[in-house]
């Protein structure tokens, strides 16, 4: 199976940088691709309407290239996980985990039997990861769960523990809401942001 190129780089500890796309139009997808970039998330959430059809002809543009192809799935459904992975996305990003209870089902929607449920069809995400993708995607496959609410910053000792996902990835605006900050440039520098943030950060570090 190909290679995970961000499970690698996380691996040796060094940084991954990432694009982001907002808009189902392959050309602009395919320059992004060509620009160096680690990773490419279509963002299937708030991007401008990308279709399941736009999506999937966004991720063969990026199978051209070595960049990894993500998928920020619209909500926490298996449904949506289901579509992106076997369409060729190396990995998911999840909105609004709130709990271990969501956490679990994020994980093991990216995960085949026996570390999940994910139902075996993986008809394009074969013919990108290569024959043996069955066999192997559980190791290589990513599930980033977003942490965006003070919430979940308060149970992100018990959303940590839960099996299949790699890690979180801040919200900054829905975790702005939250806290009672208007969203922007601004909230960033606010105090209750920054202590939010960097407690992520040290429950996924530690």
């Amino acid at each position: 199976m190909r290679k995970n190129k961000l499970k690698s780089l996380w691996n040796e500890g060094k940084p991954a940088t990432a694009g982001w796309i907002s808009s189902g139009n392959t050309y602009i997808t395919e320059v992004m691709a060509q620009s160096g970039y680690d990773a490419l998330i279509i963002d299937m959430q708030h991007g401008m309407g990308i279709t399941h059809h736009q999506a999937s002809l966004c991720l063969q543009v990026i199978s051209t290239t070595e960049t990894v192809p993500i998928v920020r799935v619209p909500w926490n459904r298996p449904e949506y996980f289901q579509f992106a992975l076997d369409a060729g996305a190396y990995g998911v990003i999840v909105p609004l985990v709130n709990s271990y209870e969501e956490a679990v089902l994020a994980g093991e929607a990216c995960r085949y039997p026996p570390r999940g449920f994910r139902s075996g069809g993986p008809n394009r995400a074969r013919l990108y990861g290569g024959s043996d993708y069955v066999e192997r995607a559980n190791d290589e496959i990513i599930c980033l769960v977003m942490i965006e609410t003070i919430k979940a910053v308060e149970r992100l000792d018990d959303i940590v523990k839960a099996p299949g996902i790699d890690g979180f990835y801040v919200g900054p605006s829905d975790l702005a809401l939250s806290l009672g900050i208007q969203p922007g440039p601004e909230a960033s520098n606010h105090p209750s942001h920054i202590e939010a943030c960097k407690r992520v950060l040290d429950v996924a570090k530690a």
